[in-house]
């Protein structure tokens, strides 16, 4: 499957069906990739930031031209100080076994002087540098919901992150047992099957649960109020991009703020509005 990958697709063949992606190797043997399963999430969501870095952010031209194999190998391990390599390694060992199972993994070199990725156990089973972009980018997009790697102007993702990470600040962090406690309090699941469950699918279930609770609640109280109609249904959802929650239309920003149609906010005259600019002007000139 060394081909330009289709994640919907993938998605609607294995990953909905929490199935492993079979990936055909240049070694002519295939690799199935597994779903991680709730129980061990935990070490994968510990490991798989290995899979996750932006390395074309860096000012190094010949970093950017490697591939992701080779990064990890020349930079994140070879290049590192003792402990933070033996912790690479170990994250590399635990998504080798969980993700393709295998028993003894190593990373070395062929013949040509090309990183390789196998399994000591299983000769046939070798991971070429190219594969690996494949490879890793599917064990993000079949494991973490909402992942997306499509280039984002770095400006724009920055002020994206920070919104998530004040968004977060507002909750307490919901752990794993919470979530299950939850997930079995509004469905018939027991303990061991949610353990026995992916990652993924739980977090679904999780999410639908959660979604399905706040329509009920807050429906009837909408609908008393006479805003029913305001209210998204929890299964049928409207078609939205994934900046709607991050980038708005300065006429909608502009009503949010209590403006009318030209832009005024109530009760506020144009002279005030402008005095307003001037002040804000002035303090950033002090600053």
């Amino acid at each position: 499957m060394a081909q330009s990958l289709n994640f919907d697709v993938l998605d609607e063949l294995y990953f909905a069906y929490d199935e492993p992606v079979p990936y055909a190797l240049k070694s002519g043997a295939t690799l199935n990739i597994y779903p991680i399963a709730l129980r061990d999430s935990l070490i994968f969501l510990t490991s798989c930031d290995l899979l996750n870095i932006d390395k074309n952010s860096s000012s190094d031209v010949k970093v950017i031209q490697m591939t992701y194999l080779r990064y990890l190998n020349d930079i994140v391990i070879q290049n590192a100080d003792e402990q933070e390599a033996k912790a690479s390694k170990q994250k590399l060992v635990n998504i080798c076994m969980l993700c393709f199972k295998f028993e003894m993994p190593y990373l070395g070199k062929d013949e040509r002087g090309k990183i390789i990725l196998g399994d000591a156990k299983n000769p046939d089973i070798i991971i070429t540098e190219k594969e690996f972009d494949d490879i890793r980018r599917i064990i993000m997009y079949q494991n973490i919901l909402d992942y997306d790697d499509e280039y984002i102007n770095p400006d724009l993702k920055k002020a994206i992150d920070e919104t998530n990470a004040l968004k977060a600040a507002r909750y307490a962090p919901i752990s794993t047992a919470r979530k299950m406690g939850i997930v079995m309090a509004h469905s018939g699941y027991t303990k061991q099957q949610l353990k026995d469950m992916t990652y993924r699918s739980f977090n679904i279930l999780f999410n639908e649960v959660v979604g399905e609770v706040e329509f009920e609640t807050t429906r009837a109280i909408s609908l008393y109020a006479g805003q029913g109609d305001k209210i998204e249904h929890w299964i049928f959802k409207k078609r939205k991009d994934k900046f709607d929650d991050y980038i708005h239309p300065l006429d909608e920003y502009a009503k949010s703020m209590g403006a009318d149609s030209q832009g005024n906010i109530r009760g506020q005259t144009k002279t005030d509005r402008g005095d307003g600019l001037d002040a804000m002007f002035n303090e950033m000139q002090n600053k």
